[in-house]
């Protein structure tokens, strides 16, 4: 097989992080596109993939270190937003309940 190009390894790549709902570290990501093309040089591969989520924000996010996960645009799958309701021995919390205490919290050093 022949090496492939930087654009051939970024669109590769986004192939791969696209189909992985999940989302895919990025060793594994380097390792299933040097697995599939042997004769790119890994860092060739390495230099290609490492700012993915910068290039295609509206693709690629990247919530933890190392993780590359595909971007949802559609509502249902974003769910609620941050001020989520959270049931337990039928009582209702909101998560801005949560935060209060702590901001009211003095820590000595």
């Amino acid at each position: 097989m022949a090496k492939l190009t930087t654009k051939q390894i970024i669109s590769l790549a986004r192939e791969i992080v696209a189909q992985n709902a999940g989302g895919i570290h990025y060793s594994d990501l380097v390792n299933q596109i040097k697995n599939s093309n042997p004769d790119t040089p890994t860092n060739t591969i390495h230099g290609s993939v490492w700012d993915l989520h910068r290039e295609f924000p509206q693709e690629i996010g990247k919530p933890s270190r190392g993780l590359f996960v595909p971007v949802t645009t559609n509502k249902d799958d974003i769910g609620e937003s941050k001020e989520e309701v959270v049931q337990k021995d039928n009582r209702v919390f909101k998560e801005s309940e949560f935060y209060e205490p702590f901001g009211k919290a003095t820590f000595f050093l």
